[in-house]
């Protein structure tokens, strides 16, 4: 890809990616192609913002997941989440014992569940961005090094440029 056209891009997934990883997507976009560059411009990206939001108003529901495009996850945490007040207020209601005990214990669970979405998924959707771009320029996680990765431990898989 052209350097005036990483020049223009640069600014544009800034706000969508880590700063430590601008300088990995930049290498990564010189090894790409020029027609990478539209497509960059044209991914979805995810708002880290919008994400952590969603996550903080919306998430006990699973609404974060499904704006994550984790649809299976965020059905899983709705059900949980309609199984846990409804045997709560069932169990209040008739006062059912067992109801109130295992719908508490579920309600915790969903809590807990949202606390761990609103402190990872912020960073998923940097990450999550990142991987998008590196998609497009035809990056993939196996093989030999060919661009620095800041999301990738040392020992783990390593970036290789696709033909």
């Amino acid at each position: 890809m052209q350097q005036q056209n990483i020049e223009i891009l640069i600014p544009l997934v800034s706000r969508y990616v880590h700063k430590r990883a601008i300088g990995s997507l930049r290498q990564a976009m010189q090894n790409a192609d020029d027609a990478s560059c539209v497509q960059i411009a044209n991914i979805p990206y995810k708002n880290p913002m919008v994400v952590l939001m969603c996550s903080i108003f919306l998430g006990h529901f699973g609404i974060d997941r499904f704006l994550m495009a984790d649809t299976s996850v965020g059905i899983v945490k709705i059900l949980c989440w309609v199984i846990a007040v409804t045997l709560f207020t069932v169990g209040s209601a008739i006062l059912n014992l067992f109801c109130l005990i295992v719908g508490s214990i579920l309600m915790l669970f969903v809590f807990v569940w949202w606390i761990v979405d609103i402190a990872t998924l912020y960073h998923t959707a940097y990450v999550w961005n990142y991987y998008r771009i590196l998609d497009v320029c035809k990056i993939t996680f196996f093989g030999e090094v060919k661009i620095s990765n800041p999301y990738i431990v040392e020992g783990a898989s390593t970036p290789k440029q696709l033909n």
